[in-house]
């Protein structure tokens, strides 16, 4: 069943993260995520959650993956952290 824009946006605005919302926005599920990152889905989660905890390797596969700078991915968990040192 398709999801109507509505749906998808507030499913968006739900994200714990930039780093979840940026996913969501490009339909990278949590297991594909994993797979991205060679890690279970499990860890994807975590790192999701907390995108902190990424290693630089994550983090450059990611803006390989996305076709983005790793600045670019960096900028995404910076925003996170500023947001919850507020």
């Amino acid at each position: 069943m398709a999801r109507t824009v509505e749906q998808r946006v507030q499913r968006i605005n739900a994200s714990r993260t930039e780093l979840e919302a940026f996913l969501r926005i490009n339909g990278i599920s949590k297991a594909k995520f994993g797979r991205v990152l060679n890690v279970c889905e499990i860890t994807s989660d975590r790192y999701i959650a907390d995108p902190t905890k990424l290693r630089y390797s994550h983090i450059a596969k990611i803006a390989e993956y996305a076709n983005l700078t790793t600045k670019e991915v960096v900028d995404l968990i910076e925003y996170d952290l500023k947001e919850s040192q507020q």
